[in-house]
């Protein structure tokens, strides 16, 4: 065969073998492409941590629920709760049992889209404060990354430790006195969050109504709150008690700063140039294998010009608590002391609490059994002493409140 008939052959030969070659490649590409796609569009499901989540690529849903049954023992000294001409009026009521179905809770939370696109809604099932009863707790929007994000709608204004720890993370049964009344807890506005890096340092910072939870604006003016928190010695997440064990220290410290509208609303009848209201909060939490220590300070400063001006109001509130797992896991021991003086220009007008409890763990916070007695403690200027329901002999001496609680949750 001629040189020219072999190179010709041999070309052709090869262009044929590339061809087919690039054709079977673009055939087990596009076969490929199917798969990829089916792969991505894979929806999971699991149920394993006692949710359910359903997760789609990038989108994803988890629904979630908790449960409180509650059950107490109150004997508030020389209070009456009878109405005026009925049997028992003018009585103190003595020891008072009740059942309570403290919280039903259901919530739904995720991304969609993107990862960075984040939505979580909660709701009450049982009784809420709130205007026209209102179920709504959580609905928000989240857009960005863990180092810095944008969040929308309704959710707890940053300012307070235990106040920010859900209510199914607590240790003993309910939140402190002090901070029910320095803690703004939920509110609707927009908020800039973030963590650094393994989750050691992170802020907030935003603006809210300031009318409270599923309440409209009330008044000209907005609340605002700036949070920043340390975990030096490795993340600390937000639920009480040593639980979970965890065999080195963890570590929290954090400072919160609010101005602007007073907290809850503030005060009613008043829209335009509303008294204004700073208050400041530092955080304490440590906790090491079997131990848990947590202690908050609160400072707060109300403004008073409108509708009548008078000199400011300040106010201080502390707590300190911890918990001892005498069983690891499962058995701990917990107590709590707290005060508030709502002014401290005035005499005689501090609340105290102290409380103490066992608790029982089947499965962490998600299944346990709560129990604390406690004693509540006004002086005679205080201003929880509920003086319409108080009897006559009240008026001038330090009353105390005693209760036993006992509380089962379910929380997954």
């Amino acid at each position: 065969m001629a040189s020219g008939n072999w190179w010709r052959t041999t070309a052709k030969s090869t262009a044929g073998g590339c061809l087919i070659a690039a054709m079977s490649l673009g055939v087990a590409r596009a076969e490929d492409k199917p798969v990829e796609k089916a792969k991505a569009a894979e929806t999971q499901v699991d149920a394993s941590k006692g949710g359910l989540t359903v997760r789609s690529g990038d989108n994803s849903l988890t629904f979630g629920a908790y449960v409180q049954v509650r059950g107490l023992l109150d004997d508030r000294e020389l209070y009456d709760a009878d109405g005026k001409g009925t049997a028992g009026s003018g009585q103190e009521d003595g020891l008072s049992p009740s059942f309570d179905v403290t919280r039903v809770r259901l919530s739904v939370r995720g991304t969609m889209f993107r990862p960075w696109v984040k939505y979580n809604l909660a709701v009450e099932a049982g009784r809420t404060p709130g205007e026209g009863d209102n179920k709504i707790k959580d609905a928000y929007l989240e857009l960005g990354s863990e180092r810095i994000a944008v969040r929308a709608g309704q959710y707890k204004v940053p300012f307070g430790l235990q106040a920010l720890t859900p209510d199914w993370g607590q240790e003993l049964v309910e939140r402190s006195i002090a901070v029910v009344a320095f803690a703004p807890d939920r509110d609707a506005g927009v908020m800039l969050l973030g963590t650094g890096r393994a989750k050691k340092l992170g802020y907030s910072a935003g603006v809210f109504n300031g009318s409270g939870e599923s309440r409209r604006q009330n008044n000209g003016g907005l609340l605002w709150a700036v949070r920043l928190w340390a975990d030096p010695l490795g993340e600390f997440k937000l639920s009480e008690s040593a639980v979970e064990a965890p065999p080195k220290s963890i570590l929290h410290l954090g400072v919160a700063v609010r101005g602007g509208d007073a907290a809850r609303g503030g005060r009613t009848g008043v829209f335009e140039e509303a008294d204004d209201q700073t208050a400041v909060g530092l955080e304490l939490a440590w906790k090491r294998h079997r131990a848990f220590l947590a202690g908050e300070g609160f400072w707060q400063r109300d403004e008073v010009h409108n509708p009548t001006a008078g000199p400011a109001v300040e106010s201080l509130g502390w707590q300190v608590q911890g918990g001892y797992m005498l069983v690891a896991r499962r058995l701990e021991v917990d107590a709590r002391y707290a005060e508030v003086d709502p002014n401290r220009d005035t005499s005689g007008d501090r609340t105290t609490e102290l409380r103490g409890g066992v608790n029982y763990y089947w499965k962490g916070h998600n299944l346990k059994l709560q129990s604390d007695v406690g004693r509540v403690t006004f002086e005679p200027n205080g201003p929880g002493r509920s003086s319409s329901s108080r009897l006559a002999a009240a008026a001038d001496r330090t009353i105390a409140d005693y209760q036993v609680r006992a509380q089962l949750q379910l929380y997954f």
